[in-house]
């Protein structure tokens, strides 16, 4: 059994293998600082799930299912640190594309062109290639 200090070292870990090598401080500038509490608990809770539990998904497949819901859902700050997040682990800049169009017939083609949007701008500030998707 282990403490939550040691869930929240070990998510705190895991969120700096999204961050590229470095923790991610959030989606949403100012939130860890206004509510660190969350973040702990986020990190105790969340981050620990990545790391303990689920052997069947890698971290990959994991955040191209949080592309997904987020696009669905139409949270574009959030959709910032994960596309950032996804390429970070390996994901390409059509893999990410590809997640936003399949998403577009369950959540809509609107969410799918704001979170394309929020992509471009993503892999311009990150020098991320990309190649546009033709003949899908």
């Amino acid at each position: 059994m282990t403490t939550l200090n040691e869930r929240a070292q070990k998510g705190s870990e895991i969120r700096a293998k999204f961050g590229g090598g470095t923790p991610s401080n959030g989606s949403v500038p100012g939130s860890r600082s206004m509510a660190p509490d969350l973040h702990r608990i986020a990190d105790e809770a969340l981050f620990w799930f990545y790391l303990a539990n689920g052997p069947a998904l890698k971290l990959e497949h994991r955040e191209m299912i949080v592309l997904t819901v987020l696009t669905v859902l139409q949270r574009e700050n959030q959709l910032h640190r994960h596309v950032a997040n996804a390429a970070n682990l390996g994901l390409s800049g059509q893999q990410i594309i590809e997640v936003m169009i399949h998403a577009s017939f369950y959540g809509g083609v609107p969410a799918a062109f704001t979170s394309m949007g929020v992509a471009e701008s993503v892999f311009k500030a990150n020098n991320i290639p990309f190649e546009p998707l033709l003949g899908i």
